[in-house]
């Protein structure tokens, strides 16, 4: 009986080894990065008090490293698994690090420097690293930087630089242009709509 174990017990070490070695990430390929908008559902705050959620219906606005310190601002990078077996979930980790001297959150007496994740993502889909600002504390002007791990291994680093006196890109803003005097008033542009409105 002992020997029978034994035996199950080194089938399943053996399937497991073979399982990682089948297993392997190669690299993160960087799709795109900026300023994004979102559907967004909160699910609570972690133990330091910043903001979790799920986030659907994900659009890339604009493609640049300063971001707006402004409530509501998402901004981040989408990036493709390069490795194998294809569809195969891997899990990594995100590593945000904030401006010194870091996020007063109301969840902690000190300082936050940065905040770590932990995320699954599959080899040869487009996977999203987002943040979106929700609170007055993380309007933190400085560099923030996105680092992406897979155990001790650094597979991507992206940075971003927040500052309070950047504008949301035109994208993201209502069409302001005045009327045209000349034409019927029925006849105007509708004034809601922002630019590029087929492709959203």
């Amino acid at each position: 009986m002992r020997a029978f174990i034994s035996l199950l017990w080194l089938l399943a070490l053996t399937a497991g080894a073979a399982y990682a070695q089948a297993l392997q990430v190669q690299r993160l390929d960087i799709a795109d990065y900026g300023i994004y908008t979102l559907d967004r559902e909160i699910s609570g705050r972690d133990q330091q008090g910043i903001s979790l959620g799920t986030a659907t219906n994900i659009r890339h606005t604009a493609t640049q490293r300063t971001v707006p310190a402004q409530i509501g601002t998402t901004f981040g990078f989408r990036y493709k698994v390069i490795g194998k077996p294809d569809g195969a979930t891997v899990t990594l980790r995100k590593v945000i690090i904030f401006p010194s001297p870091g996020l007063q959150t109301s969840a902690s007496s000190e300082r936050v420097p940065k905040a770590e994740f932990t995320v699954e993502a599959k080899i040869g889909e487009t996977n999203s690293e987002l943040y979106t600002l929700e609170d007055t504390f993380e309007l933190v002007a400085g560099t923030w930087v996105f680092d992406m791990w897979q155990g001790s291994r650094k597979l991507a680093t992206q940075s971003f630089t927040l500052d309070k006196r950047a504008e949301k890109p035109d994208t993201e803003k209502p069409d302001k242009k005045k009327p045209d005097k000349k034409k019927p008033e029925r006849e105007k542009p509708d004034s809601g709509c922002i630019r590029d409105c087929e492709g959203l």
